[in-house]
């Protein structure tokens, strides 16, 4: 309307100048004052002039939107027009010419002035403030539209439309803004309709379906966001508070959902302590666990820092006593005197060293950490008649390579052992790299696509199971409550990635052509694999225990042997403790002979 209202005030304002040129052009040549016949060769000559007006579609559009060829075309028709129409109701030749040029040089003059205006006043509300971007929203459900009436108040968007794969909305119209096509055809509308962002607005979308629609907004080359979750608006967060596209959207596969009702008998009311509270992991299992209202929250971890951010964070979320320790687990005395003050009932246990060639440079720190530590706080469970105790493991204790793979499947043999001798329900979770946790190789990539590049990756053919941070504390948090004591959790992940591809991707998501980022191979780093498994070559699956969880067949070595092993380890010269360690991590791994269930 407002358009059209413009549109207008231009066919007023030249209208009134006309009847007033050609008034004033018919008065002179005819000498004579106003007369009917006077008015009515004014009223055909303006008749006839804006009827070419019109044809020629000068007001067809804003006229700053009118081209140089457009603009002198119009001009040339409509004067032509009242030049001829004159001449035919007997206007001197003389008149007839004043009167023509005096049109050319008012319709050209008033609509070039004009453009010049506006094409000023433009720049320089893009040099003050940014252009607009154009919006192409992902959803034309009850979330696109919440969303898009949202931004409505916002100057620095403009929302181009919908698309949506409900073809029945196609060229309808949602708050007065159109849906534009399906979303399969989402390359070819962002590029038809100049989008310069895409906002995905479902926020019920499965994962599946998620990763089919990241995959196209990767093909646009435009900076992608999402909106927030169904749990995350049921939990008070706005809806337009969107999110920068992770790569764990692309990982299309469903996330482990938990039992709640068997957690809650499981941790609900129960002292619980978390080891390596402040890490990645460590954090997240805080994070879940308050949902599910324990009597009391012990965050254990080395870092002060880490662990009072942690704190902070749960303060604000939680009325549930937190009670914050600063303690090594290498050191026995401090772990069980926590564990006789405190009292816990549930043991997490995530405090350990993960990063693989940062381990092959110390051994002997790795293997304190990850072994004697993990045995200190197990030995003080059992001591303290702890419930249960779940330790996190990694994929990368299986078939060990390297040092810290090895330091975590002695950890696990560890954990088996003590589960035969203790009431105390032990077991083992065994997950595959988690993205965006700390020394996890995606905060890498993104650092260095900040910084122009390049990517640097190891070998383009290696290859990783991923999951997500929030995944991985789920799976431990299941496993607390499935534990018959001794178990090794197994989570069913999938196909495993390749790393070229995530790289690309995070790339793609991040605006840029893979041409803009090189990717640049480093070659292996010492005791890395080129592709990670979840169960060694003499281990195998023995049964399924929940969705997607499944119950790992690994025989654990004697109580003697693993005694004799740590007695001597950290005697054993630099020189010569990897082959020890790799020895004895991997000889011990055989196959259970007798399936249960």
């Amino acid at each position: 309307m407002r358009k059209l209202l413009f549109n207008w005030k231009w066919t007023i304002s030249d209208l009134t100048l006309l009847i007033l040129l050609f008034l004033m052009t018919f008065s002179l040549s005819s000498q004579k004052s106003i007369s009917y016949s006077l008015i009515f060769a004014v009223c055909l000559v303006v008749s006839m002039t804006m009827v070419a007006a019109f044809l020629t579609q000068l007001y067809k559009k804003d006229v700053h939107s009118l081209s140089a060829s457009r603009l002198l075309f119009c001009t040339l028709s409509m004067s032509a027009i009242a030049g001829v129409t004159q001449l035919l109701l007997g206007a001197p030749v003389e008149t007839v010419t004043l009167s023509v040029l005096v049109l050319i040089c008012y319709l050209l003059i008033t609509r070039i002035s004009y453009q010049y205006k506006v094409r000023g006043e433009s720049r320089l509300v893009n040099t003050a403030s940014e252009q607009k971007k154009r919006l192409l929203i992902i959803g034309a459900g009850e979330a696109g539209r919440l969303f898009a009436d949202r931004l409505r108040h916002k100057k620095q968007y403009d929302i181009a439309g919908f698309v949506d794969d409900d073809y029945k909305k196609i060229g309808l119209e949602i708050g007065s803004i159109p849906v534009l096509s399906e979303i399969k055809l989402l390359k070819s509308t962002a590029l038809k309709f100049q989008v310069d962002q895409l906002v995905v607005a479902i926020p019920s979308l499965n994962r599946e379906k998620l990763r089919q629609i990241m995959q196209l907004c990767i093909e646009t080359g435009l900076k992608t966001q999402v909106i927030p979750s169904i749990e995350d608006l049921v939990n008070g967060k706005p809806i337009h508070q969107t999110r920068d596209v992770h790569i764990d959207d692309l990982l299309g596969r469903e996330e482990v959902a938990l039992d709640e009702t068997k957690l809650r008998e499981t941790v609900t009311n129960k002292v619980v302590l978390v080891t390596g509270a402040g890490g990645s992991i460590g954090s997240e299992i805080c994070r879940q666990l308050i949902r599910l209202q324990p009597k009391k929250l012990i965050l254990l971890g080395h870092g002060e820092n880490s662990i009072y951010l942690i704190e902070r964070e749960l303060r604000g979320l939680t009325s549930i006593p937190l009670q914050c320790m600063i303690a090594d687990i290498r050191d026995a005395d401090a772990i069980e005197q926590v564990m006789y003050t405190h009292r816990p009932e549930i043991v997490y246990h995530a405090a350990a060293h993960k990063h693989v060639p940062l381990m092959e440079q110390n051994p002997y720190d790795s293997i304190k950490n990850n072994i004697f530590g993990t045995r200190h706080v197990a030995q003080a469970a059992h001591k303290a008649g702890v419930e249960r105790f779940v330790m996190i493991s990694s994929d990368k204790a299986v078939d060990p390579p390297n040092i810290m793979g090895a330091t975590k499947r002695v950890a696990e043999m560890i954990i088996q052992q003590v589960a035969k001798q203790s009431d105390t329900k032990f077991a083992v979770v065994r997950f595959g790299n988690v993205l965006g946790s700390r020394g996890s190789v995606i905060p890498l990539f993104q650092q260095q696509i900040a910084n122009g590049g390049p990517i640097t990756l190891t070998d383009k053919r290696m290859t990783r199971y991923f999951m997500t941070i929030p995944e991985a504390a789920r799976l431990v948090l299941q496993g607390s409550s499935l534990t018959e004591g001794g178990e090794i959790f197994i989570l069913d992940m999938g196909k495993p990635v390749k790393i070229i591809d995530l790289a690309q991707n995070l790339i793609r998501l991040s605006g840029h052509e893979l041409e803009d980022i090189p990717i640049v191979e480093t070659g292996i780093r010492e005791g890395e694999k080129l592709h990670e498994t979840l169960l060694g070559e003499q281990e195998q699956l023995l049964h399924k225990v929940f969705n997607k969880i499944y119950v790992g067949a690994t025989q654990s070595c004697t109580q003697q042997e693993l005694d004799e092993f740590l007695a001597v380890i950290l005697q054993t010269p630099v020189e010569d403790i990897k082959g020890k360690l790799l020895s004895f991590a991997n000889q011990r791994q055989r196959v259970v002979a007798e399936s249960r269930g």
